[in-house]
């Protein structure tokens, strides 16, 4: 039986405590910002990715999942749900690979 969210060599799972450093790196990433969001890029401490991880997790409107490799559970990057109407089945749509060396390969 195949897993719901779980693909050839990727998965997505919850954002976990640990995650956190990996998440400011790169929400610091001057590339990787310019690529994933449509708002400027503003450097982010680790109280800004908190508050951001929070904004995700208290609404039914939001939902931001973790994007790991298969083989060794490694964070890659974060995708997710913005603006979620329920009601029309309508969402925006995120997916940024944060790590440089997992870019370009697919996933």
């Amino acid at each position: 039986m195949r897993k719901l969210l779980e693909g050839k060599n990727i998965r997505l799972t919850a954002i976990k405590g640990c995650d956190g450093a990996a998440l400011e790196q790169w929400f610091n990433d001057v590339p990787f910002m310019r690529n994933y969001d449509i708002i400027p890029a503003v450097p982010q401490s680790e109280k800004g990715i908190e508050e951001l991880l929070r904004y995700y997790s208290d609404s039914q409107e939001r939902l931001i999942l973790a994007i790991r490799l298969k083989d060794d559970d490694r964070l890659i990057g974060v995708a997710g749900f913005d603006e979620i109407m329920w009601a029309n089945s309508t969402a925006f749509l995120f997916i940024g690979i944060g790590e440089s060396e997992s870019r370009g390969k697919g996933y």
